[in-house]
């Protein structure tokens, strides 16, 4: 039978304690918002994994987020898209956002 280092199996326990703990902590800090836009009114449609600017959403809220995942929803005379944004913290992460128009150039 081989021999154990208690102090090695100890040391790797309490490390992965540790990640877990991290891991845990950095998950809490994630704000995350979902809804629905009318492609129509936007003026734009939304792409998954790109930026896009929050505002009227308060000082803590108000900034940028990716967008995380984008459901197309096609009906007659309508299209909609469902969306969930996502980003580390609160807190603004700019001073100011572009606009709509300055981000289609």
């Amino acid at each position: 039978m081989a021999a154990v280092d208690d102090e090695r199996v100890t040391g790797d326990v309490r490390a992965r304690g540790r990640a877990q703990d991290l891991a845990d902590s950095s998950s809490e800090a994630v704000v995350a918002a979902s809804g629905e836009l009318d492609v129509a009114r936007y003026g734009s449609s939304l792409q998954p994994h790109r930026l896009v600017g929050v505002r009227g959403a308060g000082a803590t809220f108000d900034g940028l987020y990716r967008v995380e995942t984008v459901t197309h929803v096609l009906e007659r005379g309508r299209y909609l898209q469902r969306f969930r944004l996502v980003r580390p913290g609160v807190g603004t992460t700019t001073a100011a956002l572009p606009s709509v128009a300055a981000a289609r150039r």
